[in-house]
């Protein structure tokens, strides 16, 4: 789950890089400070991927526990297929 979330956070720093680039009003904000242009662009390179992970990380703490529950009350998840080989 932590590396989904890197890779979307790696997805939007680099549009926000190319945003900022393309010479829209890219804005980030780091506590009380702000930055905005092409540095901006830079430190959402750094930024998006950090913040991301950190949101997946306790998006797969949270979801953990009630997803174990609920598979326990249905008695897990059955998959059932065919395999044919080939000659």
């Amino acid at each position: 789950m932590c590396l989904n979330g890197l890779a979307l956070g790696i997805v939007f720093g680099v549009l926000m890089l190319l945003l900022s680039l393309a010479g829209y009003d890219a804005t980030t904000r780091i506590g009380s400070t702000q930055v905005q242009g092409f540095s901006a662009g830079l430190i959402s390179l750094v930024v998006f991927p950090l913040s991301s992970v950190v949101s997946a990380f306790f998006f797969s703490l949270l979801s953990y526990l009630p997803f174990k529950l609920l598979m326990n009350g249905f008695k897990g998840i059955e998959i059932e297929g065919q395999v044919e080989r080939a000659a």
